[in-house]
Formats: C-alpha cells, sequence, structure tokens
C-alpha cells in the first residue's frame, strides 16, 4: 500500500500527454472536457469582445434565456440574493412575533387544541433556514468549476440527454410544487396571507435549490458511469490508460467536493433535513391529538412530504459513494469493476492499477457535511435512528404542550 501511495504521488497525478499518446490509450472523457472547455472559454473571450449578448454561464447553460430566470433565489448575484434574505428574515421575525401574539383559529378551539405557537415558531424557524441556502446557491452559480463541467458535459453525446432529463424534473417538481402549495394554504385556515406569501415563497426556493441538487448529483453520477464503463473493458485494452483513469476519478472527486462542501450547499441542506425531522415529529403528535380525525389528510401529507423528501434526497447523496467504492456485486461499483482486473493486468500497469485501486480505497467521493463526514449507506442507517429517538421525545414534549387544560 505504502508502494502504491507513493505511485500515485509520483505518477498519477502528473501525467504528461506525450507518455499516455506512447502507450495507445485513446484520449480521455477529461482530457475530451478539458480540451472542449478550454475551446468553448476562447469562444466566449471571442464573444464578449463582440457586439452580441453575453453567452449563459454556469447553471444558466440550461435554463430559458429570460430576464425573469435571473430573479430566481440565488441566481441572480448579490444584490438579488440580499433582497430574497431580507424577505426570508422579515418574514421570520414575523411569524416569530405571531407565535406569542396570534390567537388561535377558530377551528383550533372548537377541538380544545392550541398548536398556534409551536406551528407559527416552527414556520418561523424553518423560512430562515433558507438564508444559508441562498447564499450556498449563489456561490454554485458563479462557479467557475461548474461552469467549466457544464460546458464539457453538454459539448459530449450525453448533453442532450442531460438537458431532457433536467426538463423532466423541473416539469414533474414544478406540477408536485403546484399541489403542495394548494394544500398548505387551503386546507389550514385562519393564518391569515402572510401566511400564504411565505409559503409561496419558500415554494420557489424549494423549486430552485431542489433543480441545482439534482443537477450536480446528476453530473457526478454521469461522469461515474463513464468511467465504469472505460473499467468494464478488458485489461488488454486498458493496458497504459490506469494512472489516466486515476487522475480522471480525482477530478470526479474535486468536482463533488467543490460543489458541495466547499460552496456549503451540502451544510444548508442538512440543517434542514434535520429540521424536517421536527416538523414530522410535531405532525405526529397533531395526529394523536386531534381526536376528530379532520385534518388527517393534511396531516398525512404534512408527514409523507417531508419524510419522502429527506429520504429521497439522503439517497441521491449515498448513491455517489455506492457507485465508486461499493463492494456489492449487484452495484458494480469502481472498486469491484477494477478488482476484477487483479492478476489480469500486464507487468507494465501492475503499479498504475494498484495505485487506481489505493485512490478508491482511500480518497472517498462523495458529499460531505461538515462536522459529520461523508454520506454514505452506512452514515444513513444509525441517522434514522437516532431520528427516531428524536421524534420520540419531541411527540411526547408537544402532546404535553398542544392540549388545552380547561379555564
Amino acid at each position: 500500500m505504502c508502494l502504491a501511495a507513493s505511485h500515485v504521488e509520483s505518477r498519477c497525478l502528473v501525467w504528461h500527454a506525450q507518455f499516455s499518446r506512447a502507450a495507445g490509450c485513446a484520449q480521455s472523457d477529461d482530457e475530451a472536457e478539458c480540451s472542449a472547455s478550454k475551446s468553448a472559454r476562447s469562444d466566449n473571450s471571442l464573444s464578449d469582445c463582440s457586439e452580441g449578448p453575453e453567452e449563459p454561464r454556469g447553471v444558466f447553460r440550461l435554463m430559458p434565456n429570460c430576464r425573469w430566470v435571473r430573479l430566481m433565489p440565488g441566481l441572480g448575484g448579490l444584490s438579488s440574493t440580499l433582497l430574497w434574505t431580507l424577505c426570508l428574515v422579515m418574514g421570520s421575525c414575523r411569524f416569530a412575533y405571531k407565535a406569542f401574539r396570534m390567537e388561535s383559529p377558530a377551528w383550533l378551539k372548537d377541538r380544545n387544541l392550541d398548536f398556534t405557537t409551536e406551528a407559527m415558531s416552527i414556520f418561523a424557524i424553518k423560512v430562515l433556514l433558507g438564508v444559508p441556502q441562498l447564499f450556498a446557491l449563489m456561490n454554485i452559480s458563479k462557479s467557475e468549476l461548474l461552469d467549466e463541467a457544464l460546458i464539457a458535459e453538454l459539448n459530449l453525446g450525453s448533453g442532450a440527454g442531460l438537458r431532457q432529463f433536467m426538463r423532466i424534473v423541473a416539469r414533474v417538481l414544478a406540477l408536485a410544487q403546484l399541489v403542495a402549495f394548494w394544500i398548505q394554504t387551503t386546507q389550514v385556515p385562519g393564518f391569515g396571507v402572510e401566511y400564504t406569501v411565505m409559503v409561496l415563497v419558500m415554494q420557489v426556493l424549494f423549486f430552485v435549490s431542489t433543480l441545482v441538487y439534482v443537477l450536480l448529483w446528476k453530473m457526478a453520477i454521469l461522469r461515474i458511469d463513464r468511467l465504469r464503463d472505460r473499467i468494464r473493458l478488458s485489461s488488454a485494452t486498458m493496458s497504459g490508460c490506469w494512472a489516466q483513469v486515476t487522475r480522471e476519478y480525482l477530478a470526479i472527486v474535486r468536482f463533488v467536493d467543490g460543489m458541495w462542501r466547499t460552496s456549503g450547499f451540502s451544510l444548508s441542506y442538512a440543517l434542514i433535513f434535520a429540521f424536517d425531522m421536527i416538523i414530522v415529529a410535531t405532525v405526529l403528535a397533531m395526529t394523536q391529538v386531534d381526536d376528530t380525525r379532520a385534518n388527517l389528510g393534511f396531516e398525512v401529507f404534512m408527514g409523507l412530504k417531508f419524510t419522502l423528501v429527506t429520504c429521497v434526497l439522503f439517497y441521491l447523496w449515498a448513491r455517489i459513494p455506492s457507485q465508486c467504492s461499493s463492494s456489492k456485486h449487484t452495484v458494480e461499483s469502481l472498486l469491484y469493476l477494477g478488482r476484477q482486473h487483479l492478476g489480469k493486468v500486464g507487468p507494465q500497469d501492475v503499479l498504475d492499477h494498484l495505485s487506481f485501486l489505493h485512490c478508491l480505497a482511500g480518497q472517498t467521493c462523495g458529499v460531505e457535511i461538515p462536522l459529520v463526514g461523508v454520506v454514505t449507506q452506512r452514515f444513513v442507517g444509525p441517522l434514522i435512528r437516532v431520528a427516531t429517538v428524536c421524534a420520540s421525545v419531541i411527540i411526547g414534549l408537544t402532546l404535553k404542550l398542544a392540549v388545552r387544560r380547561p379555564a
């Protein structure tokens, strides 16, 4: 392992193009991506000098060429982000005030329940948690790393498929958001117009952040899948290419880490996921206290909404390291496929091949949450158990506070 580690440092991180071509290895996807991005950047510089309109950059390459798109949260630069931040902070302060001043709606009084303080407090915190997400979205929208990766991806054969995939996701998500907005604003009356406006603001923020979330995940998976397809080739075909494959894997690691941890996107989502579990526990307590079951449909909807969203997005996070270093036969990860070449590579490729396996085992590719670590399948299981224990405590406290004592 020590020999393999030193070999990674000496050869895999600095791989000369002359040696690669001499080894007879075809041009890699990363090299094609680099050349494509360089040519695209040169084209951009030429277009900047001309009188034509500026070419869209970053996530705007996949969006309609309309002015209103830049008004979306986190996508319009610092001024737009500050405006959205001010809106969220003012909304949070307003609902924090209403939590202790607002009189309970009539339908809660009729059932001898008092969830107003808890509901308004939770909603105020939920709105405030959108602020870190706004700044993370701004960092991603201005990222040169994302712009170069998108240029390279769209110039490949998978570019059209990526565009079509994001269109489908946007349409399905927009439809789901409309249904959720209608349910949240019509099934629980008595909280005022301010509540409806802030629900709309949060729905727009959720729509944009989820699209960016899915885009970053899909780009990482596409690059990993292309690398897996190469490693599936015979050992003779891969001769002379193992160091190059190692460099491609390290490029994927840098992309994933830069888009999620460095931008703050993973931390903002981790805070939201944790708070969503508190919301689910509170909804469960409401269901237990409400003997009439008049709002059972709304309570089930809210519980399923936050639970399903959290589970699905955590699954997408956990799938990235699973595709890279899982030992399961059904997954066929990079590490699994690389080990299939053991004993088959030529003598001249042994060190390069071992270096690749060492890199996969030691350099985890995945979404890292600060102070928590990389999200893997092993991480999700204990997290669910901790959330279950915390939910039980929250349900007990909510039940104690929710039932109104007779005067």
